[in-house]
């Protein structure tokens, strides 16, 4: 992010104008979710009009950034968000994976807010950090100290569980604060103790001494010196002089060239960057680093608790943080889960049913393991909807493999359909010929299945599209089989009705020309017959004559 924006701003809720309540901003928290890796946070509070910004401009490696203005109203309303992500040159976090987050809070003390106001947002500013910078100017003295007062207050504003628990908060708030840095601000003094020379640490250990004495100022200063001390075990200090002696510079400091600042100035500010970029930590609760999204749902929770007058309880947030990032992970993993159930299963439908089973099998292991080792690396005893979320993703997925063995199994049933309408095309192509027998079509129906249809078909609808086309169409295509051999044996019949009459009819006509020759023969014969008895009576006559002769010729040489 290349600049800073509102994170938690303020609203005018009910009638104290003085301690308005506030909203998280929902840009600030969509840029947090991206955030996948631990956050490192470095917030700064303190006084308003002390140069807060320009300190986090310059550790974000800027004279620009967070706004840095010359007037007595404070510049910064609530507190505004800059996410790094270039670093200044030659410096890197010591942790890779993290991402560098500066707050600048609202100023302290400022005459428009109340002391509640405050209040809210000193324990924000300890309660979000991973390193809480405290920005003063001139010494740490007596003033200084009074004036950083709320520490001593945050065991009354903060809470590390609900009351009733058993556990007090005493020394275990301490477990769960931010590295603290001291910035002394415009710092003129020699650091020298007892004649010798001391650190900037050393001066504030020093400070941080108890005073001798039991008067009732004494113990209340003594009380804010033992909170630093309980509440941060972690303290340094840096002391920076003045970035430049003009007054009239000073208000323009953002405007001002490197050349124009004092190298003391500048060597003290590239101590410190140096320092941060290598000491900072992830922001962690409970042992655990918070992603980006975590972290804006502990600020969520935060705020809700001081808008409703609450004081923020650390455990109770923790659980709303891991309550809110065990949702957003089912999320993740309802959606990771539906791309790849699409691209891996139903992309590829049709397939055997226990292939579908198998898959889903797998896939439905695989992210609930996950989601389980999720849970155990965050504590899983602590989520308290963790049940529900699980049961959640599992009637999820279990929808999910429902709604693809429906599918599954109409895909199958068209592709099924339709090898068997292109087996149906080839076999009715095979009716087109004459001598198609019920022989042929009995060898011909397995072969044609093993070869076009089982050899291809696949899902859980093969079997019942088989078993409904051979009861419609198999049936179909033996009357179809009967129809042609009753066309077949018409025809032949037709055929051979045809030849016999020809035959027949061939047959009277040769009848009708022998009975024309037998009457032709028998008028010829009659004729001849005639004749011949005519010849004969001739003959008769003749032999007659003859035998008359014969005889008179014997009775004359008889007698």
């Amino acid at each position: 992010m290349d600049e800073p924006i509102p994170f938690i701003t303020v609203v005018d809720h009910g009638s104290d104008a003085r301690s308005p309540n506030f909203a998280i901003n929902q840009k600030a928290v969509d840029l947090l979710n991206k955030i996948e890796g631990p956050v490192g946070v470095v917030t700064i509070a303190g006084l308003y009009r002390t140069g807060k910004s320009y300190v986090l401009n310059r550790l974000a490696g800027s004279n620009r950034g967070f706004a840095v203005g010359s007037l007595i109203e404070p510049c910064t309303q609530g507190i505004y968000m800059w996410i790094v992500t270039t670093p200044p040159a030659g410096l890197a976090l010591n942790d890779p994976a993290m991402t560098l987050i500066l707050l600048d809070t609202e100023g302290l003390g400022s005459y428009t807010k109340s002391k509640t106001y405050d209040v809210k947002i000193f324990t924000l500013a300890v309660l979000l950090s991973s390193m809480f910078m405290y920005n003063s100017m001139g010494s740490i003295d007596e003033s200084a100290l009074d004036r950083l007062s709320l520490v001593a207050e945050l065991s009354n504003n903060i809470r590390l569980q609900s009351e009733g628990d058993g556990q007090g908060d005493a020394f275990a708030l301490g477990n769960f604060f931010p590295q603290f840095v001291w910035l002394v601000r415009d710092f003129g003094l020699r650091l020298e103790l007892d004649s010798r020379p001391i650190t900037s640490d050393e001066y504030l250990e020093n400070v941080l001494k108890p005073l001798e004495g039991d008067s009732d100022k004494v113990k209340a200063r003594n009380s804010i010196r033992s909170s630093i001390v309980q509440y941060f075990r972690s303290r340094h200090c840096f002391t920076i002089k003045r970035p430049v002696v003009n007054e009239e510079q000073l208000r323009n400091l953002e405007d001002l060239a490197e050349s124009d600042l004092r190298p003391a100035f500048l060597d003290q500010m590239s101590s410190l960057t140096s320092f941060v970029y290598h000491t900072l930590q992830p922001k962690s609760l409970f042992a655990q680093p918070l992603t980006g999204s975590m972290w804006a749902q502990l600020a969520t929770s935060y705020v809700t608790a001081l808008n409703r007058g609450s004081v923020p309880v650390i455990r109770s947030a923790w659980e709303n943080v891991l309550v809110a990032e065990a949702r957003r992970v089912v999320a993740t993993l309802a959606h990771e889960w539906d791309k790849e159930w699409d691209e891996g299963v139903v992309q590829l439908l049709p397939m055997d049913a226990d292939e579908l089973d198998g898959k889903w099998a797998e896939m439905q292991a695989k992210t609930l393991g996950n989601l389980y080792a999720w849970m155990a690396s965050k504590g899983g005893g602590d989520i308290a909807v963790a049940g529900e979320l699980v049961a959640g993703l599992k009637e999820t997925m279990a929808k999910a493999w429902k709604s693809a063995k429906a599918a599954n199994y109409t895909k199958s049933a068209r592709a099924c359909e339709s090898l068997l309408h292109q087996i149906q095309a080839d076999w009715a192509q095979a009716l087109d010929a004459d001598l198609v027998t019920f022989e042929q079509l009995e060898a011909s129906v397995p072969v044609s299945l093993q070869e076009s249809y089982f050899s291809k078909s696949v899902g859980p609808a093969k079997h019942a599209v088989l078993a409904d086309f051979l009861q419609r169409r198999v049936l179909g295509l033996a009357k179809a089989v009967h129809g042609k051999i009753v066309q077949v044996r018409e025809r032949e019949m037709a055929e051979e009705l045809a030849r016999r009459v020809s035959e027949l009819e061939h047959a009277k006509d040769n009848t009708e020309a022998l009975l024309r020759d037998m009457k032709a023969s028998f008028l010829k014969s009659r004729e001849e017959v005639a004749q011949l008895a005519a010849e004969n009576q001739q003959l008769i006559k003749v032999v007659a004559r003859f035998s008359d002769v014969l005889e008179e010729e014997d009775m004359r040489r008889g007698k």
